[in-house]
């Protein structure tokens, strides 16, 4: 029900590509942020949370992102390509975000800050590889 109302929602209004990216990926952040906090709260270490929360993060925005904000030139969601090219993607999602995080930590910033900037940056990354490779027309 809760999908299928987003769905509706999201059809009233036809939003251009960078809107919809964001819409789709503050719901994945957001997903991102709670799992993360959650499992190092409960004693993971905290890169071991960070990956738990990226990882389903990241397939939560696969889904969204080919079904929503690139529907237009997505292929299907088993394409092997567009697969392959988004898991790029979020590697370097993953290697951005290790750096700030990182960094962060060294610096002893506190945990939500450091998580909130490091999505912020991994959202641009990952917009920007997704929207000029991932999901172009021709590919």
């Amino acid at each position: 029900m809760p999908i299928n109302g987003i769905k509706k929602f999201m059809k009233r209004f036809r939003l251009n590509e960078p809107f919809r990216y964001l819409i789709v990926g503050a719901i994945c952040q957001l997903s991102d942020l709670i799992i993360t906090l959650f499992s190092y709260n409960v004693g993971f270490n905290l890169f071991f949370a960070n990956s738990l929360g990226y990882i389903f993060g990241s397939t939560l925005s696969y889904i969204g992102h080919s079904k929503y904000t690139f529907k237009k030139k997505s292929k299907k969601l088993a394409s092997r390509r567009q697969i392959v090219s988004f898991i790029t993607a979020c590697l370097l999602g993953i290697i951005s975000g290790y750096i700030v995080i990182k960094i962060f930590t060294i610096l002893k910033i506190n945990i939500l800050s450091a998580k909130l900037i490091q999505l912020f940056i991994i959202a641009l990354v990952q917009y920007l590889f997704n929207s000029k490779i991932t999901y172009k027309k021709k590919f």
